[in-house]
């Protein structure tokens, strides 16, 4: 019931977004489909480059990732379990993580959060173990993650 919540979801963004995106003509929806004719992919291209929601499906039709691309280096970032359960979620600049960033077990639950600065992770991360105990960790300028 969640997983079709989600697409639903999914689907009234990319309306909004394509509608929005009607009067500009260089904007363009590619769809790719796995070989069951399920789809795998659908992405917006605006002159060749990312452009809006680009949404990614597991073979069950689970969701796998949103991304919405803000502009070519700029990403929001939301990643899946097969189950449909929320992985990560961030953002992405130039291709390295940037801001919070925050991590979850298969069941749902908090599993960590912290900051990235230009893909190293800065100040202190927060842990939380399966039951829900918490730790924290305070990461040191230069570890890449």
């Amino acid at each position: 019931m969640r997983g079709i919540k989600i697409i639903n979801l999914i689907l009234i963004i990319s309306l909004i977004f394509f509608s929005s995106s009607c009067s500009d003509n260089n904007i363009k929806e590619k769809i790719s489909y796995y070989t069951n004719g399920d789809i795998r992919e659908i992405l917006y291209n605006k002159t060749d480059k990312m452009y809006g929601l680009k949404t990614q499906f597991y073979p069950n039709g689970n969701l796998n990732t949103i991304s919405y691309f803000k502009n070519v280096k700029s990403t929001m970032f939301i990643g899946f379990y097969e189950s449909g359960q929320i992985l990560m979620k961030g953002n992405i600049e130039n291709d390295l993580y940037e801001g919070l960033w925050v991590y979850y077990y298969g069941n749902g639950k908090l599993m960590n959060k912290g900051n990235f600065k230009k893909g190293i992770r800065v100040g202190i991360w927060y842990h939380y173990s399966k039951e829900g105990k918490l730790t924290i960790e305070d990461c040191k300028e230069g570890v890449e993650d």
